[in-house]
């Protein structure tokens, strides 16, 4: 008969080297994992009162197997993460090293591309672009000490979803004016607007005219554009944000 306190005592040294050895959990993290299952051993007896060591040994394996299975998860949602590789990943990033950062995202990069194509039916190059912007986003955040760990894999998933919707959102085609149907940030017109519409589409440079008509007006496809001015899909869609910018402000101005 002994107490959970003598039982824990004697029985940590191999708890430890079952951690490290058979579930291949670092010397470190095992130490951590060890002392919570410890600590969740003694919170189920009477620290006072001795048991047949039979019973700590049963409950005890009950609570290996459930927390290291716990461990592997909380791992495998933080790309293969501990806590405290996470906290080494951010300092280092505040230092000015993305080196282990980038190896840990650009792991799921690929993945995470493939989900927007798949729950999206995104484009490659729409899905690329949002996963990129999140992967940058993401480490900003890390770097401003916004990000707890915790459930990594789904936070960065989530964003670059969002930066997709939102992109799509801007790219969708809300409005129809007279022979074009443009749309983006403009403001929402009534029909006595549609002269100072056209006003103000004339002032664009005839590359910009040239663009939104074959967009808006021929129902081409950016990467049609491209393919037609053989220009890369990146460079038509940034100088079709520039375009639309600029006829938004000429809008403003002659309004």
């Amino acid at each position: 008969m002994i107490t959970v306190q003598q039982f824990a005592e004697s029985f940590f040294p191999v708890l430890i080297q079952s951690l490290t050895q058979e579930a291949g959990i670092t010397l470190r993290e095992a130490v951590q994992v060890g002392e919570r299952i410890i600590q969740k051993l003694k919170d189920r007896f009477n620290p006072n009162k001795p048991q047949p060591v039979q019973v700590f040994q049963q409950a005890i394996a009950i609570i290996v197997d459930r927390e290291t299975k716990n461990y592997k998860r909380l791992i495998e949602n933080n790309f293969g993460l501990s806590e405290s590789d996470f906290q080494e990943m951010v300092v280092k990033l505040q230092a000015g090293d993305e080196q282990l950062y980038e190896r840990v995202f650009l792991h799921h990069f690929t993945p995470c591309v493939q989900l927007l194509k798949k729950k999206y039916r995104a484009s490659h190059q729409d899905a690329y672009d949002a996963t990129m912007n999140a992967m940058l986003l993401f480490c900003r955040k890390l770097k401003e000490d916004r990000i707890e760990y915790g459930n990594l894999r789904h936070l960065f998933t989530q964003i670059a979803e969002h930066r997709y919707l939102k992109w799509i959102k801007r790219e969708s085609k809300t409005l129809e004016l007279n022979t074009w149907g443009l749309v983006e940030e403009l403001p929402q017109y009534v029909k006595e607007g549609y002269d100072i519409l056209g006003r103000a589409f004339a002032k664009l440079g005839e590359g910009c005219r040239d663009l939104l008509n074959a967009f808006y007006h021929q129902e081409n496809t950016l990467q049609q554009v491209a393919a037609r001015t053989n220009r890369s899909y990146a460079a038509i869609r940034k100088q079709k944000q520039r375009c639309i910018e600029k006829l938004r402000t000429y809008f403003s101005q002659l309004s």
